[in-house]
């Protein structure tokens, strides 16, 4: 496994979020509804025969999941080296998101995005990039933090700052969690169409799934958002 050196201020910034390497645990439950991740599986026919990429994936348990899923499976991570320990059974990729994808047109059928884009820099590059190296026909799956969750109506309704991750970002002196910029279904829906990304579902996250379901705006922290790239 090659992660290559890149330093630079964006990737100190990222680094802050994994201080250390950590191994993967093959227990992650792709198939636990109410999860980021339920709607990939629930979406898609036959994932043995597609290929996929995973931006900024995060947690090592659930890529390596993901690799036994699909024919082929990537995961892309400026802090990759920090994120995974020696070993991990997929195939790592250091990458700075903020810039294109080292990848030619139409390569993946499967891109996938949970909790990364509100942490880089261009909503507009991310989705052009996204949609660019998926095969028209393809699927995206984009996880995003909600403003319009009822805790921030209520935080700005009392003056306050709203918050869309973790609560102890102030203590941490990483604003808002490293978290860049602030999403709604609507605006969500609009850049995907703006690209090639038609929406066809939201998956809500968490607990009380009746709730959010039926108030997707009002109720849920965040969404799962499945797209279909335009053929």
């Amino acid at each position: 496994m090659s992660f290559g050196v890149l330093e630079s201020p964006e990737k100190r910034f990222y680094d802050r979020r994994h201080p250390e390497p950590t191994s993967a645990v093959p227990n992650y439950d792709l198939n636990r509804k109410g999860s980021r991740y339920f709607g990939v599986l629930d979406s898609i026919e036959a994932p043995e025969d597609l290929s996929a990429v995973e931006w900024g994936f995060g947690d090592p348990s659930c890529a390596a999941a993901l690799s036994r899923v699909f024919a082929s499976y990537i995961a892309l991570d400026i802090s990759a080296e920090r994120i995974a320990a020696e070993g991990v059974p997929f195939q790592v990729m250091a990458n700075n998101l903020n810039y294109d994808l080292p990848f030619p047109d139409e390569t993946f059928d499967v891109s996938i995005a949970m909790m990364v884009i509100e942490h880089l820099f261009n909503p507009f590059h991310s989705f052009r990039e996204i949609a660019r190296t998926t095969k028209r026909g393809g699927h995206v799956f984009i996880n995003l933090p909600m403003l319009t969750s009822i805790k921030n109506r209520a935080l700005l309704a009392a003056g306050r700052l709203p918050m869309t991750s973790s609560k102890n970002w102030w203590q941490l002196e990483e604003w808002d969690g490293g978290h860049l910029h602030y999403f709604t279904i609507p605006t969500v829906r609009r850049l995907g169409e703006k690209y090639g990304l038609q929406m066809t579902r939201l998956y809500p996250v968490g607990r009380m799934l009746w709730l959010k379901e039926l108030w997707p705006a009002m109720f849920c922290h965040e969404l799962s958002f499945h797209f279909r790239r335009s053929a």
